[in-house]
């Protein structure tokens, strides 16, 4: 994992609790949890860490609303690289697109978090969350180190 909760490089605010996984452009990104699609951006183009590259528009992604109220957010996917509509009620492990390099990013990577509308209703909040690493084991995201799924 590139870069976990609290990351130096940009998880604060309301990216706190992302992780960023290192992956090459082109790799199957899947859903972690079932839900339906509420909001996707399949037209950014190019990448950047200049602050015009920090509006969510410039990166292609996957929003997913679960059924607790809580939304996955997928980001950075590749221009294209979106498989999912709006609407569409999705499983857990199924494609939602391809990982890639758009937005607010200096690597191919993907970025995840858990997150819900802040009190003003606008801005997102995201909240700490654990992998699932083994049948009945889960474990907090660590920097630095490898997942791999093992179902």
């Amino acid at each position: 994992m590139l870069q976990g909760f609290h990351g130096e490089f940009s998880h604060r605010g309301s990216n706190e609790y992302a992780v960023d996984f290192d992956c090459p452009v082109a790799t199957p990104v899947i859903a972690s949890r079932p839900g339906v699609v509420v909001a996707v951006n399949a037209s950014a183009q190019g990448s950047g860490t200049s602050p015009e590259y920090l509006d969510d528009r410039r990166a292609n992604f996957v929003i997913i609303l679960h059924g607790d109220g809580t939304l996955g957010e997928y980001m950075h996917l590749a221009p294209s690289g979106v498989e999912v509509a709006p609407g569409q009620t999705v499983r857990r492990g199924q494609e939602l697109g391809l990982s890639g390099n758009t937005g607010f990013s200096s690597t191919p990577h993907l970025h995840f978090q858990v997150m819900t509308a802040a009190d003003d209703g606008m801005t997102k909040r995201s909240f700490p969350f654990e992998l699932a690493v083994a049948p009945q084991r889960a474990s907090a995201p660590i920097e630095g180190r490898r997942y791999a799924a093992w179902e």
